[in-house]
């Protein structure tokens, strides 16, 4: 699975290796890309931040360049436990689509340490292939070493993704999906915010990102 800094670096992008050598065989010439920035106060309102047109990929590289200085945030230390919110709804709206904070809150939480991830999942899971993987599996680590890569599919590929996560960190969850189920697919959940912060040293390093969905970590290789 791509790092962000891989998805920026497109050279290094396998996936955009292939996608460039599928566009090299259409007949258009000309890239589009626009960037949209969503203002805090009001999540609905979206504008234009910039839009890149040329050749591709130039006009593409340009645009990652534009959105590495617009949301990029460089990882400078890490920390014993991290906060994270996708940001709200629509992106919190059920567990598939609350994954992706937990990959922003990967790059800044050390090995060992705790992601505290909130988020409502008022329509619940969101892909039921995922989650059936998941409690079939005796624990994240099994799951990881028996997943199949030969017949990638869309959908399982979450399981993956949170398992590896959850291999890597102790996961707390506050959200409305009942606890007892889970507790069955490896997270740690709690009622409130409060309550998932006990327990939690005050000497520890804490760090809240409030909307993950605006944020790019970048990592120095």
């Amino acid at each position: 699975m791509a790092s962000f800094n891989k998805v920026l670096k497109e050279e290094k992008n396998r996936t955009k290796k292939i996608q460039s050598g599928i566009q090299s065989l259409c007949i258009f010439t000309t890239l589009f890309d626009i960037k949209i920035r969503v203002f805090e106060k009001d999540k609905r309102t979206k504008i234009p931040a910039m839009l890149f047109c040329g050749s591709n990929p130039e006009a593409f590289r340009k645009a990652c360049e534009f959105i590495k200085k617009l949301s990029g945030v460089k990882v400078e230390k890490l920390y014993d436990a991290v906060i994270v919110s996708p940001g709200g709804y629509p992106r919190d709206i059920d567990l598939y689509q609350a994954q992706k904070a937990l990959s922003v809150a990967e790059a800044f939480c050390r090995p060992g340490g705790t992601i505290i991830l909130t988020a409502e999942c008022k329509a619940g899971y969101g892909e039921n292939t995922y989650i059936k993987l998941l409690k079939d599996a005796e624990s994240p680590e099994a799951l990881i070493n028996t997943f199949d890569f030969t017949h990638f599919k869309v959908g399982p590929h979450k399981a993956y993704l949170l398992a590896r996560t959850l291999s890597r960190y102790e996961v707390r969850i506050v959200s409305s999906l009942p606890h007892e189920e889970l507790k069955t697919i490896f997270f740690t959940p709690y009622q409130t915010l409060e309550e998932a912060l006990r327990n939690i040293p005050e000497s520890a390093n804490v760090l809240v990102i409030p909307n993950s969905s605006q944020l790019i970590p970048l990592k120095e290789n």
